[in-house]
C-alpha cells in the first residue's frame, strides 16, 4: 500500500471501497451491541430518574394544601408538579428500556456469540458524544461468521490505526457483534 492510500485509509476513504453504514436494529445490518450500565450506574440513573421526578409531587401537595396564594399561583404550582413528573417518567422509560436492550444483547453474545476478529480497515473523524472522537470502518471475520463490514464509533487511541485486528464477538443469525476490550 503506498502512502498516499495509507494516508486516504487514515480519513475514512479506502480506493474501491464504498462508505459503510452504520447499522440498525431493524436487521437492516450489521450493528454493535450497546454496553449495559454497571450496578453503580444503574444506582446513579434510577437516582437521577427519583430525583427528577420527586418535585412534580411536592409542587402539587403544595398547589393543592397551601391556602394563601392567587389562583394562578396554584394553577403554576400544579403545571409544574405535571410537568416534572411527565418529564421525569418519561427519561425513567426510556433510561429503562436502553439499559434492558443493552442487557439483552450482552446476554445474547454470552449465549450465542462467536468469538471473530475485527480488522480496522479506514479510519474517520466522527462526534462521540459531545467529543470528537473516530469511526473505524470494521471487516469483522470468524469461524462459522459470513464475513462482514461494519462500523464502530470510539474515542481516538494511539493502537487504532488501519490494519489492527481488535477481538469481537459476533452473533452469526444478524451480526450482532461487541469490540472485546483488551
Amino acid at each position: 500500500m503506498s502512502s498516499r492510500d495509507r494516508a486516504r485509509a487514515r480519513r475514512g476513504s479506502v480506493p474501491g471501497r464504498a462508505p459503510i453504514e452504520k447499522g440498525r436494529r431493524d436487521g437492516s445490518g450489521p450493528w454493535q451491541a450497546t454496553v449495559p450500565f454497571g450496578p453503580a450506574g444503574r444506582l446513579l440513573a434510577s437516582t437521577l430518574c427519583v430525583l427528577v421526578c420527586l418535585p412534580g409531587p411536592v409542587l402539587l401537595f403544595f398547589a393543592a394544601t397551601v391556602g394563601e396564594i392567587t389562583a394562578g399561583e396554584r394553577w403554576g404550582l400544579a403545571a409544574g408538579g405535571v410537568f416534572t413528573t411527565l418529564v421525569g417518567v418519561f427519561w425513567a422509560v426510556v433510561i429503562g428500556r436502553w439499559e434492558r436492550s443493552a442487557r439483552r444483547d450482552a446476554e445474547r453474545l454470552n449465549e450465542v456469540g462467536v468469538t471473530a476478529v475485527a480488522e480496522i480497515v479506514a479510519i474517520a473523524p466522527a462526534i462521540v458524544g459531545d467529543d470528537n472522537g473516530i469511526a473505524l470502518s470494521l471487516r469483522i471475520s470468524g469461524p462459522g461468521v459470513e464475513p462482514f463490514d461494519a462500523v464502530s464509533e470510539c474515542m481516538a487511541d494511539p493502537s487504532l490505526v488501519v490494519g489492527a485486528r481488535l477481538a469481537a464477538v459476533v452473533d452469526p443469525a444478524d451480526n450482532l457483534f461487541a469490540i472485546v476490550p483488551g
